[in-house]
């Protein structure tokens, strides 16, 4: 099964730290596989952000919520540390 989870990196950003970031907590999740590995997504610029989509294929239907709240929480404090 896999899962999309959307992250918003704000406007001035670097946007290679984030992306970069971001495959690192999809890649070190435990319930992510890695064959097919994690893909990072590009979307064009939102209002205030630049907006990114993890994907990934996760081993069990019950890691569903765990995976996209992990990526999404890690994220966000990444963010945090790094001032953005």
């Amino acid at each position: 099964m896999r899962v999309s989870v959307p992250v918003g990196i704000a406007c001035g950003s670097d946007v290679k730290l984030g992306y970069g970031i971001l495959k690192e907590i999809a890649d070190d999740n435990p319930n992510v596989v890695d064959d097919p590995a994690p893909s990072i997504i590009c979307h064009p610029l939102g209002d205030n952000a630049l907006q990114f989509t993890a994907r990934c294929f996760i081993d069990s239907v019950d890691s569903q919520w765990p995976v996209t709240t992990s990526c999404t929480t890690r994220s966000a404090d990444d963010s945090a540390k790094q001032g953005s």
